[in-house]
């Protein structure tokens, strides 16, 4: 599956780790999947924020690997030229 389109959302520091909601969009040859994820990064409260994006898009890959109704035989695809990141 190809990711099309990443948005995080919400992101915080809660005295531990960072949270943030991951939306990504999800396209195979036949199927179009969105899927909401809330996600966490371990990374400590002076972190940059771009190593708090990365572990967080990372761990919502990771979750979408195991989610029982997205079918992933060849894994994702993440192509940073036409997908669509954004973090608010």
């Amino acid at each position: 599956m190809q990711v099309k389109n990443i948005d995080v959302t919400g992101v915080a520091f809660d005295g531990t780790h960072h949270v943030g909601e991951v939306v990504m969009t999800l396209e195979g040859v036949r199927t179009k999947v969105e899927m909401k994820l809330a996600c966490r990064s371990e990374r400590g409260a002076d972190c940059p924020s771009t190593l708090v994006l990365y572990d967080l898009m990372t761990d919502a890959l990771e979750q979408a690997k195991r989610t029982p109704g997205v079918r992933v035989e060849d894994g994702f695809e993440v192509d940073i030229t036409t997908a669509k990141v954004r973090m608010a």
